[in-house]
């Protein structure tokens, strides 16, 4: 696929010319009877919006309108999660030449970037961002080959400073454990280096055990994130820095202990929407393991303090677990709480605590 960007058509009397990939100009329709009618629709087809191009004024549209139109097909296109076409860049190109100039200098419409693209797609919005805030992302995932995630680790390391959200999908590989998975990406590709501007963050492991007692976690600094989304995947508890405006988080697919989720609420002082979907393992000795295996290292909570907190809901969770949480809770008057408990709860052990 050529990345080149044509800027050699004219407009000097302001009319339209349309620009596709799919048809060629040069060519007249082939003798072959199989092709020739599909050839000649198609040419039809492009007269026809020639035509319709020049009898609509679009020409003398000013630079601002241009732009606003730009901005609108490429919401619109991304709205409609295409993947791997960015935001189809070569058919709003190829529509008229003082357009497609008004596109390459609008810094905005390239901001979105996805990390298992093509390195020369990436050079390119790279480029036409022109140090903009950033949109990572991915469309399918970054693949468990060490130069996928090489490439990966090396972008997010190099535009750390200009990463406004960040959604990545991670397929650590058949077999690989949580140890070649997604936390590797920030503890290798990014050390502790903070996320200075980031915002918003959805972060999904792939994890191919799910039955594991012992949950992925990553560590990770953003002093202005606002919303987090975690699939498979938790913060480390031991390692939390403040992050004091985040309001909404969701958690889906973990496997997790109130041991680690306490240190989590105590960071977000803003807290204002909460919701926690963890595996339930069906068996206790798994939420055991997974306590143990920080060694004493978690910090000592005695109190959590959300009273901006709004709703918390936390599902398939065992109940001694779920007590740990709501004897911490102070002061949450606006708080509508929601919990769904395991099916192999002792409650009269509970009643008894």
């Amino acid at each position: 696929m050529d990345y080149r960007l044509n800027q050699g058509a004219s407009m000097d009397d302001g009319r339209t010319e349309p620009w596709t990939d799919d048809v060629n100009l040069g060519e007249e329709p082939g003798d072959d009877p199989r092709t020739a009618p599909d050839q000649a629709d198609a040419t039809l087809s492009l007269l026809l919006r020639r035509q319709h191009n020049l009898d609509i004024p679009f020409g003398r549209l000013p630079d601002d309108v241009l732009r606003d139109i730009s901005s609108q097909y490429v919401d619109l296109w991304r709205g409609m999660q295409h993947q791997n076409k960015s935001f189809g860049w070569r058919n709003i190109l190829g529509v008229y030449s003082r357009l497609r100039s008004v596109v390459i200098d609008t810094p905005a419409l390239w901001t979105t970037i996805a990390l298992d693209w093509r390195t020369e797609l990436i050079e390119l919005f790279h480029a036409r961002a022109k140090g903009s805030k950033l949109h990572v992302r991915t469309d399918r995932f970054v693949k468990p080959t060490e130069h996928e995630r090489q490439s990966a680790a090396d972008f997010l390391s190099q535009n750390i400073e200009r990463i406004s959200s960040l959604v990545i999908s991670w397929d650590p590989g058949f077999g690989s454990g949580a140890v070649k998975g997604i936390r590797n990406l920030f503890d290798e590709g990014l050390g502790r280096q903070p996320f200075p501007v980031l915002e918003h963050a959805m972060l999904m492991h792939e994890f191919d055990d799910v039955m594991s007692p012992r949950g992925p976690t990553i560590i990770i600094h953003a002093p202005l994130l606002e919303s987090l989304v975690l699939v498979a995947v938790i913060p480390d508890p031991t390692t939390l820095s403040s992050f004091p405006n985040l309001t909404n988080i969701d958690i889906q697919e973990v496997t997790t202990v109130a041991d680690e989720l306490i240190p989590l609420f105590a960071a977000c002082p803003a807290l204002e929407f909460c919701s926690i979907e963890t595996v339930d393992l069906d068996h206790e000795f798994n939420y055991q393991l997974d306590v143990n295996r920080w060694a004493g290292s978690l910090p000592q909570i005695t109190s959590l303090d959300l009273p901006s907190l709004k709703f918390l809901s936390i599902s398939v969770f065992a109940w001694g677990e779920l007590v740990k949480i709501l004897q911490l809770l102070n002061h949450c008057p606006l708080a509508t709480i929601n919990f769904q408990t395991t099916y192999t709860t002792d409650f009269a052990s509970v009643l008894l605590r």
